[in-house]
């Protein structure tokens, strides 16, 4: 109690140093007494004709003072030196019916117990500091002046944060997300298949299917043949001189195996032997493992180029003497087989001198 009254005789003290230039401005609005104040608040003190000793609340609960009311005064500080912030609000809530001739006596204190100017507006008409835009999240009803602290919603959001216009389907505010044709979100749509079809996983594209040609060429018949396939799936064999020549033709995914069940052969020559079906492209395709058989049951010796085999069974090569001035000279022979001869000296091939 003792502080509390040396706190009221330094408010007093400070009182008695009141200037002209107004630091604080009360007024009153029904129980509530308001305040606009252009420097921070330490305390106060006002007397009273008993009508505000159930004073409480307003700015000065909010900031942690202590206020105490008697039957005939009223005084607030803080104990652990807090002060009521520049600015305007309600200063404490009287409590009571109080009118301006109720109230007297006024002192307040700033930081560092400076006295503070003040000035009691009749009629209750102080300005009131505040947001007065009725659209601003801050908006004070009870603002009487704007003090330019007004603030907004985001755009496309409202004061409470919550989205005010369509989520998209990544779940963003006002997005411009979409879901695809094949229900993805910012998917990239479906795919085009190799025939031209639309497909949205492309694992369901319809097989693709080649036709590739297996040509060949062979200086004799050729009574059988079998081959591997590589690069794509088999899944047909046609066409060719195979079947010209009655033969067989069997598939498996990698395998091709032609014969004649009536003996028939495939006549030397060169063409296409049979023309293959395949599921993926005929770029890819490669053939190995060639084997081919004669009449007879003979081996064939083969060479594949690319997707024609070659067999070169007959030599064309042609021996004799292919020294022009030897007497037998051949002009037909690609092979000198060492069997020239030559006319004796002083004679010609003849005998002649």
């Amino acid at each position: 109690m003792k502080k509390i009254t040396n706190i009221i005789i330094l408010l007093s003290a400070l009182f008695l140093s009141f200037t002209f230039a107004q630091d604080v401005t009360v007024s009153l609005d029904g129980q509530n007494l308001n305040y606009v104040s252009t420097t921070d608040i330490a305390g106060w003190q006002f007397s009273h004709d008993g009508c505000a000793t159930e004073a409480s609340g307003g700015d000065s609960a909010a900031n942690g003072f202590t206020i105490s009311c008697s039957s005939g005064a009223c005084l607030a500080f803080s104990f652990s030196g807090g002060v009521i912030p520049a600015g305007s609000g309600t200063l404490v809530d009287l409590g009571g019916d109080c009118t301006e001739d109720s109230l007297s006596g006024w002192v307040f204190s700033g930081t560092g117990g400076t006295n503070l100017t003040y000035e009691f507006l009749s009629g209750g008409s102080g300005p009131v500091l505040g947001c007065t835009d009725s659209d601003a999240c801050n908006y004070s009803a009870d603002a009487t002046e704007d003090d330019g602290s007004c603030s907004y919603a985001e755009e496309n959001y409202d004061c409470d944060g919550n989205c005010t216009a369509d989520v998209d389907c990544a779940g963003d505010c006002a997005g411009t997300a979409e879901v695809d044709e094949c229900g993805v979100c910012q998917g990239d749509g479906q795919s085009e298949c190799w025939d031209g079809s639309f497909v949205c996983d492309v694992a369901d594209c319809p097989a693709q299917t080649s036709t590739v040609d297996i040509s060949y060429n062979s200086d004799v018949d050729i009574a059988g043949f079998q081959f591997n396939v590589s690069g794509a799936s088999v899944t047909g064999a046609s066409g060719g001189a195979a079947a010209a020549a009655g033969f067989t033709v069997s598939t498996s995914s990698s395998v091709v195996l032609g014969f004649s069940f009536s003996g028939s052969v495939i006549p030397a020559g060169s063409g296409v032997l049979t023309t293959l079906t395949v599921e993926g492209s005929a770029d890819d395709v490669s053939l190995s493992g060639v084997v081919l058989s004669g009449e007879g049951g003979t081996n064939l010796d083969e060479v594949v180029d690319g997707l024609t085999i070659i067999v070169d069974e007959i030599s064309d090569s042609i021996p004799g003497c292919t020294d022009a001035s030897a007497c037998n000279f051949n002009a037909d022979a690609t092979d000198d087989d060492g069997s020239c001869s030559y006319a004796e000296e002083n004679y010609d091939c003849d005998g002649n001198c």
